[in-house]
């Protein structure tokens, strides 16, 4: 349990230098830092001070966490009809992707349940969204599916459709596991703008 301490507090020490650097990088800028801790499963808006060097407060956005298994990924996606954000979340234990839907947030409603298809993400533990709205799930891999990548498709409505498998076997190259995947926000030589990059 120590050590589990020990990581929290490194990764939590990051953060505060991060959110310090890019700040004092944006002093004037206005940003969101979102979070959710995988026990209790409450996701919270951080607050921080005017220049961005402290972390003031935290505010829970949401009222079921209780009811989930364990927070693995969070990602804003834009809702047209309310003219708000929504949050998407990956609950790895239970198998789904949950969207808190904005402004209120509070209750969750499923996207997407293993359960209920048997087909699609087991595990889901890594999202990214596209610029269409094209949500990227990726599946941990640590329970009866290999390592595996998925693209749910979102209609005109924002409604996400059937999971679709994109990759299973990455050219052969033994894949224990898939940690994170990032939509490309720029054209480098190495990948274009709004490629998948894992």
């Amino acid at each position: 349990m120590l050590n589990i301490a020990r990581t929290i507090g490194r990764v939590l020490s990051v953060l505060a230098v991060l959110l310090t650097a890019v700040g004092a990088a944006h002093a004037g800028n206005q940003f969101l830092v979102t979070v959710a801790n995988g026990v209790g499963n409450t996701v919270y808006d951080l607050s921080e001070t005017a220049n961005g060097a402290l972390i003031t407060g935290a505010t829970a956005i949401n009222t079921d966490g209780a009811t989930h298994g364990s927070f693995d990924s969070l990602v804003w996606v834009p809702n047209a009809t309310t003219g708000s954000l929504d949050l998407l979340v990956a609950d790895g234990t239970k198998g789904q992707i949950l969207r808190y839907a904005g402004p209120n947030y509070g209750t969750a409603t499923v996207v997407y349940s293993h359960a209920a298809t048997a087909k699609g993400p087991e595990r889901p533990s890594d999202l990214s969204v596209d610029a269409a709205g094209n949500l990227y799930v990726a599946s941990s891999g640590e329970q009866r599916q290999p390592p595996s990548l998925w693209v749910l498709p979102v209609n005109a409505k924002g409604v996400y459709q059937a999971p679709v498998l994109i990759d299973q076997s990455f050219h052969g190259a033994p894949t224990c596991n898939i940690a994170e995947t990032l939509i490309a926000g720029t054209t480098t030589p190495l990948w274009n703008r709004g490629d998948l990059l894992v």
